[in-house]
């Protein structure tokens, strides 16, 4: 399936890359994971075959887990504990109003190697055939949106339309 936007997610990185003096020369997503696996321990038996094979990995999978591990930590994390920061926060500049009165979360979150092939080569689009917009069922209610809906979705910068899922 071709992106919808031309480009697949990996080749919008490497062209960003590439535009500020970081040169990527990929010509596939499995020579992206073939890197992965090669400079992380963790991923060194995951690969495009491996992940067709088995469906989904999940990590650590390596020579002591060549099938990956049903539980990604038991007893300690595997790089050691975390180091948190306390940083200052910011504020939106984007402030709710009468014309926008809901701020909206628009990032994606997945793992493409727990979800498989289908999301390292062609991004969101191998899930759904188009945009999702999960809302709070109050949120949802209080402005007559039900499961299935089609809506529209205006900000300051955009106009989108997508079925709630």
């Amino acid at each position: 399936m071709q992106p919808k936007a031309g480009y697949a997610d990996w080749e919008i990185t490497q062209l960003l890359s590439n535009a500020v003096g970081y040169p990527m020369n990929y010509s596939h997503p499995s020579e992206i994971m073939d890197e992965i696996a090669r400079l992380t321990p963790t991923f060194t038996g995951v690969s495009f075959a491996r992940i067709d094979e088995l469906g989904s990995i999940q990590w650590p999978c390596n020579a002591q887990h060549p099938e990956g591990t049903p539980t990604m930590h038991i007893g300690e994390f595997v790089r050691g504990k975390g180091k948190f920061l306390v940083t200052e926060y910011v504020p939106t500049a984007e402030k709710v109003n009468a014309r926008f009165p809901v701020d909206l979360d628009h990032r994606t979150h997945f793992e493409p190697v727990q979800r498989g092939r289908a999301d390292a080569a062609h991004g969101n689009n191998a899930w759904h055939d188009e945009d999702r917009l999960e809302i709070h069922p109050q949120d949802a209610e209080d402005r007559g949106i039900a499961e299935g809906d089609w809506v529209g979705i205006e900000s300051r910068a955009a106009t989108r339309c997508c079925a709630p899922g």
